[in-house]
C-alpha cells in the first residue's frame, strides 16, 4: 500500500481558517527588515500566511504587525507595495502540482550486484533465483539428493565394525 504524504497546514491571518500551505501566499519579514510576498514559501525570515484573496488581505491588516513582529508604522509604509505585489499575484493563475504516483527509482547495479536490496538479496540466499521448493523439482526425476555425512553409509551392517552392536541384529 502506498504511504500518502501529511500534507502541511497554515492557519490564514486574515480569516484564522487551516488550510494547506500550498493553497496560502506567505508574507515576511526579511532578516533586513523588509516586507515583502514570498509566493515560492522559501525566503528566509518571519513568515504569516494568507488566503490569494484581497477580503483576507485587508482583514489582515490589523493583525500582521503582531505575526510578522514587526512596528506597525513600518508595516504601514510597506503596504502600497504589498497590496500591488498581492493584486498581481491574484491575477496570475494559480500552478498547482499534480498528484503523480511515480513509478520507483531503479537501484544502482554496485547496490544490486553486492545484493543489499531486491530480489538479488534473495536470488543469492537462495541459490540463483529459484525460491527453495523449486530446486527440488529442477531434479531428474530418479534422480536422489546427495548428501554428506554418517547417514550415506548405509544400514546396520555399515556400522558393525564400529566397535559395538548397532541396529535391529543386536543381542540383547
Amino acid at each position: 500500500m502506498p504511504r500518502t504524504r501529511r500534507v502541511p497546514q497554515r492557519t490564514c491571518v486574515g480569516c484564522g481558517e487551516v488550510d494547506g500551505k500550498r493553497e496560502l501566499v506567505r508574507l515576511v519579514r526579511t532578516p533586513e527588515g523588509a516586507i515583502a510576498l514570498d509566493p515560492t514559501g522559501k525566503r528566509n525570515g518571519r513568515g504569516a500566511y494568507l488566503h490569494r484573496d484581497a477580503a483576507c488581505l485587508e482583514r489582515a491588516a490589523s493583525r500582521l504587525p503582531h505575526a510578522l513582529r514587526v512596528e506597525a508604522p513600518l508595516l504601514a509604509a510597506a503596504w502600497p507595495g504589498l497590496r500591488q505585489a498581492f493584486a498581481g499575484l491574484l491575477a496570475a493563475p494559480v500552478r498547482r502540482r499534480p498528484l503523480v504516483h511515480r513509478a520507483p527509482i531503479p537501484l544502482p547495479e554496485h547496490l544490486i550486484a553486492r545484493g543489499r536490496r531486491g530480489p538479488a538479496r534473495t536470488a543469492a540466499r537462495h541459490g540463483g533465483g529459484a525460491p527453495p521448493g523449486a530446486q527440488a523439482a529442477a531434479r531428474p526425476a530418479g534422480a536422489a539428493r546427495q548428501a554428506t555425512g554418517p547417514s550415506t553409509l548405509g544400514g546396520p551392517e555399515a556400522h558393525a565394525g564400529a566397535g559395538g552392536a548397532s541396529g535391529p541384529d543386536r543381542d540383547g
